[in-house]
């Protein structure tokens, strides 16, 4: 997303502005002066479809609300560079205009007004009552806990910043640093949801969960592969997500990391981990369908967990799967009627190969033939198969695990059956 930078400007276009919408630093000014909240519009000049709309219609909610807030106006050229935003020093990035934010006296972000409600008068006097709303709750709370010390303390500053938005919440770092101050040891969960944030507000407090992940997999690098402590990094995730603060986005991505460390645990060697890793998925997938997460989940349990169709007897690249999947072809007329049938999986081309086991055969949808137990799980590239009975005309399918190898899984070929 591309970011606007803001700056004041002067003189100020085309747009005919009113008196009482004053420049930032001015109403910052004010506001410590009357101790009262800020309402900024953020906005552009004349190159900006609508903007004489939206002042119109600002300038009717800054007279009906006078006695509520400081009223504050910033508008961007279309010259802008990013230089003059730092020198602005907003309380938050501004990414698409209009937009309203509403401050503490000192300045510090409690809430937005996004584009689409800005644009729509209507819906304007509803949330700037509601942001200002949210502001009395935030001040109310961290007066309480001005007066508190340590767990009590750090409730109430995290439930001051529970009142944002939680991307919002992220910018505090004044509150934030407050209530670690407060709670050193998190005993009220507040540091680590606020330490976390959430996708895709924070990557890179992300990028150290993952980080943490692996160090207690690893015992902080004295354990590789099979031998990592994969139950350490579960059980740290499991306690966290019973942490009654977080919300539903932090608790999918918490999701979305246990499937990490099973798979992890998966691609180590440990079979029965794949259904937890996609359990995992699904639990992230129903929390919010809808998020980039949700539905990046739903995308790795198709990936993992959906039986791969070959069409004919061929397979190419895109049938690869870098762990092992199902792959299924229908071979009722390769396969019509009882014996021993030899199955070969037969290179054609690419650098790459396939690796495949575990070949069975089902007639009806029921299994008619599989390998001896001693043959499970161990790769081939021909396998036989014993078919004691089949009756004429039976719908039979041929299944097996297959995995693709090397960095591009480039390997295209076809699949021989033939009767011993």
């Amino acid at each position: 997303m591309t970011k606007i930078p803001l700056t004041i400007v002067c003189p100020l276009f085309a747009l005919n502005i009113h008196a009482a919408l004053l420049p930032l630093q001015e109403a910052r000014i004010r506001a410590n002066e009357q101790n009262q909240p800020i309402v900024l519009l953020a906005t552009g000049g004349d190159w900006l479809p609508g903007a004489e709309k939206t002042l119109e219609s600002w300038k009717k909610l800054e007279t009906a609300g006078a006695d509520k807030a400081i009223w504050a106006l910033y508008v961007q050229t279309a010259q802008e560079t990013n230089e003059s935003v730092r020198e602005a020093k907003l309380p938050a990035e501004i990414y698409n205009l209009p937009e309203a934010l509403v401050m503490t006296p000192q300045g510090r972000l409690v809430a937005r007004i996004p584009a689409a409600v800005v644009r729509n008068g209507d819906e304007n006097s509803t949330a700037v009552d509601k942001a200002l709303e949210t502001y009395k709750a935030q001040t109310d709370l961290l007066a309480r806990a001005d007066k508190a010390q340590g767990r009590e303390k750090a409730r109430l500053l995290g439930e001051a910043l529970d009142t944002m938005a939680l991307p919002d919440a992220l910018s505090r770092k004044d509150l934030i640093n407050a209530l670690k101050k407060a709670d050193p040891n998190d005993e009220t969960g507040y540091v680590f949801k606020y330490e976390l944030g959430a996708m895709p507000y924070a990557p890179g407090s992300i990028g150290r969960l993952y980080g943490q992940l692996d160090r207690l997999m690893t015992e902080n690098g004295t354990k590789k592969g099979k031998a990592r402590n994969f139950k350490a990094a579960e059980d740290f995730l499991r306690k966290k997500l019973e942490l009654p603060v977080l919300d539903v986005p932090q608790k999918q991505l918490l999701n979305v990391a246990l499937a990490y460390v099973a798979r992890q645990q998966y691609l180590s060697g440990y079979q029965n981990a794949k259904r937890k890793m996609i359990a995992c998925f699904e639990t992230a997938a129903a929390l919010a369908p809808e998020t980039e997460l949700g539905k990046g989940s739903r995308g790795y349990i198709d990936y993992y967990d959906k039986v791969i169709e070959l069409y004919g007897l061929d397979f190419e690249s895109v049938h690869m799967r870098r762990e092992f999947s199902t792959w299924m072809v229908i071979v009722s007329n390769s396969i019509k009627k009882p014996g021993n049938y030899i199955i070969r999986i037969v290179k054609d081309g690419g650098s790459d190969h396939v690796s495949v086991r575990n070949v069975r055969i089902y007639v009806d949808g029921k299994k008619a033939a599989e390998l001896p137990e001693e043959q499970q799980n161990k790769d081939s590239q021909e396998f036989e198969l014993a078919l004691p009975e089949l009756r004429p005309g039976a719908h039979v399918v041929l299944q097996m695990d297959a995995k693709g190898n090397g960095h591009w899984m480039n390997c295209w070929g076809h699949i021989e059956i033939h009767q011993k």
